[in-house]
């Protein structure tokens, strides 16, 4: 028998498992501490035109809502006050500068390896370090001490580069420090770099229309009455694992969670989840008025599709090809009929010997619905695991070429 859970309508534990990335400093051990479930994947609806690899790279796309927006939410609240001094501080920053902030967060500039990653420290920071900094981010907020200069941003460090002062490392997404007791005036630098970034990122276009939906989901966080009832949203999201995977989730507990939601179509969204056994669970989000499928994740035996990281594979064209049905039969057995595909890719990153990065591939699948879906398959599992909604506005455009490493294979609908 199916047991629900009750709605959840706390934005915050959603922003934080949607988000690993934050502009508030952290240690290396920070990354240790945060429960993620969905790693920090960028809007594809951005206002101004992405690469193709933030389109094809799961890590990047389907969130309707820019991830660097997110990370300045889970640093400083909406709802959290700032000092006159620093609103001033803030507002005073010229364009220019602003926009150096938003590229020194670009996840477009960091290795794959940390473009999910929280900001780092290169080493951890002394008992003493840490005091002060505390102490001096109270007085940089209500006091409106701030810092003679700034902290030094620079792409990507020299090797066997000598560290001297504070400097952020784009390509990391980490401050080098040196091996010495920081300064007073150092600790603000880095103090005035997190609060710049969080406030220049989040007056993009693409924070803005996340702090929006949020505000408005805050002042009414429950469905609306024209919304999907608890019971109908868990029935339709059996429904998809039983279309897409012959899964009978009949017998399984199950929660169901209110969210903000990926804004596909209205913001709000549910979280259903079916829990087999202890290793083996389902997640569905599907959009709470219309009950389309926003994102599917599987945890199976332990392993978590949405963030499955393997070695290196060899790629073989043939096979990637011949697998596209059974990504296609997938995606169509979850809507009626009448829905049909009118394009598809087969998309992944390899490495420097050709191989293909983490052992993943992405199918791309536009279906006549207008709406488009990411399909990660698991080449040693052999497993479609984790499927995400990319855009509810037809297939994308992009203007920019492909990055060097980017193979994309152009299927038969």
């Amino acid at each position: 028998m199916i047991r629900k859970g009750k709605l959840m309508n706390q934005l915050d534990k959603k922003i934080k498992q949607m988000v690993k990335k934050t502009n508030c400093p952290t240690s290396k051990e920070y990354n240790q501490k945060i429960d993620h479930i969905l790693e920090t994947i960028k809007s594809s609806e951005s206002d101004t035109a992405p690469s193709r690899t933030s389109f094809f790279s799961f890590k990047k796309a389907g969130i309707a809502a820019c991830a660097l927006a997110a990370a300045a939410l889970v640093c400083i609240p909406v709802s959290a006050k700032i000092s006159d001094y620093v609103k001033e501080r803030m507002e005073h920053m010229e364009p220019e500068e602003q926009a150096q902030y938003v590229e020194a967060n670009d996840s477009q500039k960091m290795t794959k390896e940390h473009d999910t990653e929280a900001l780092l420290y290169s080493r951890d920071l002394s008992a003493d370090e840490n005091n002060r900094y505390a102490a001096l981010w109270n007085k940089y907020n209500e006091e409106g001490l701030f810092p003679e200069g700034s902290l030094e941003i620079v792409e990507k460090l020299e090797d066997g580069m000598q560290i001297a002062s504070p400097i952020y490392e784009t390509y990391n997404r980490e401050i080098f420090l040196p091996e010495r007791e920081l300064t007073d005036e150092e600790l603000l630098q880095m103090i005035d770099f997190s609060i710049k970034s969080a406030y220049a990122v989040s007056h993009t276009p693409e924070a803005q229309k996340i702090i929006q939906a949020q505000q408005e989901f805050n002042r009414n966080p429950y469905p609306d009455e024209t919304d999907l009832s608890e019971d109908a949203a868990i029935t339709r999201a059996s429904t998809y694992l039983k279309e897409m995977y012959g899964i009978d989730c009949s017998e399984m507990d199950a929660t169901a969670e209110y969210w903000l939601g990926y804004g596909f179509g209205d913001y709000g969204d549910y979280e259903v989840t079916f829990t087999e056994s202890d290793n083996t669970s389902y997640s569905v989000d599907l959009n709470g008025k219309t009950g389309s499928l926003s994102l599917l994740k599987i945890v199976k035996d332990g392993v978590d599709y949405a963030s499955y990281s393997l070695s290196p594979t060899t790629a073989d064209e043939s096979f990637l090809r011949s697998n596209y049905k059974n990504a296609k039969k997938i995606m169509t057995s979850a809507f009626n009929s009448d829905v049909t595909v009118t394009k598809a890719t087969c998309g992944y990153n390899t490495t420097s010997d050709g191989k293909i990065e983490n052992g993943s591939v992405y199918y791309f699948i536009g279906l006549s619905n207008d709406a488009v879906y990411g399909v990660q398959y698991s080449i040693d599992s052999d497993f479609f695991g984790f499927i995400y909604q990319l855009s509810a506005e037809g297939w994308p455009q992009y203007d920019a070429p492909a990055a060097p490493g980017f193979v994309e294979l152009q299927l038969e609908p």
